[in-house]
């Protein structure tokens, strides 16, 4: 059996931590589906003995703890957030940092006839949809560099949509997610496989460095991303990072929009 460590199971249980035990082999599932970076998981209902009552224990005891409860004890596994592949043109995953750790989140947009309208939607806070703003006047300035006509894309609505509306949004890290999925979705042209990335950018197509790696790194390892893209300046960060948490991805450092666009956005087009 492995024992049970501080950050994997909390005293509200009312069992002390070292009457606790996983069956070999269990304990990796707490790290890949229940466990956030900051804090600690707590368990959602409380685990107390019958000796509680009384005081005090009388006796020894150890509680085994197999993987099939651990939803029980921990509440619903993580994990839902997954990489979702890439045969959708216009989705793009992105990173952000949360108080509780890292997290990914999907930026998807679509297109409709119109007249250049942008709508976006997901509960986003004034910093993303500053950002969402400034991606889609990047693509309009630089159409000829994308390969694009300019007079066609004022004749398309673009709708930009964060899942998850009822969690609020915001924070300066989604510009180079938001701009690659319109790329995308203007050119039908997927995504990288198994890529994710986070960066801020200016009107004039600089990517600018966040915070939160260390956090959004595992937010990705977590999801099955392999590559991560991000500021040059970020790349102090990532050195500094000890290297056990790097192991499986790799990343390519960036700076300015249109060397995200030639690494993210393939010339693969999707199937209509």
């Amino acid at each position: 059996m492995g024992r049970a460590t501080p950050h994997e199971l909390n005293p509200p249980t009312g069992i002390p931590f070292m009457n606790v035990r996983l069956r070999k082999g269990d304990s990796r599932f707490l790290g890949f589906g229940f466990r956030r970076e900051r804090f600690p998981p707590t368990p959602r209902q409380p685990c107390r003995s019958k000796h509680e009552h009384h005081g005090q224990c009388e006796e020894d005891f150890t509680v085994e703890v197999t993987t099939d409860q651990l939803p029980d004890v921990l509440g619903p596994s993580r994990k839902k957030d997954r990489y979702q592949g890439n045969d959708t043109p216009g989705v793009v995953t992105g990173l952000a940092w949360t108080p509780h750790g890292g997290d990914i989140l999907f930026i998807e947009t679509s297109l409709t006839k119109g007249n250049g309208k942008l709508t976006l939607t997901g509960n986003l806070g004034d910093v993303m949809k500053e950002s969402a703003i400034i991606s889609l006047e990047y693509i309009k300035s630089h159409a000829e560099e994308l390969g694009l006509d300019a007079d066609e894309l004022n004749k398309r609505n673009v709708h930009l949509h964060v899942p998850q509306g009822a969690i609020p949004k915001d924070g300066p890290s989604a510009g180079i997610t938001m701009v690659s999925a319109m790329v995308s979705a203007f050119t039908c042209r997927k995504i990288r496989k198994a890529v994710a990335m986070t960066g801020e950018i200016t009107l004039r197509g600089q990517v600018l460095p966040v915070g939160g790696i260390k956090e959004k790194i595992l937010a990705a390892k977590r999801a099955g991303i392999k590559e991560i893209i991000l500021c040059e300046r970020n790349r102090q960060d990532i050195d500094e990072i000890d290297a056990r948490y790097l192991k499986g991805l790799t990343f390519t450092f960036v700076s300015n929009i249109m060397e995200v666009i030639d690494r993210a956005v393939l010339q693969t087009k999707a199937r209509s």
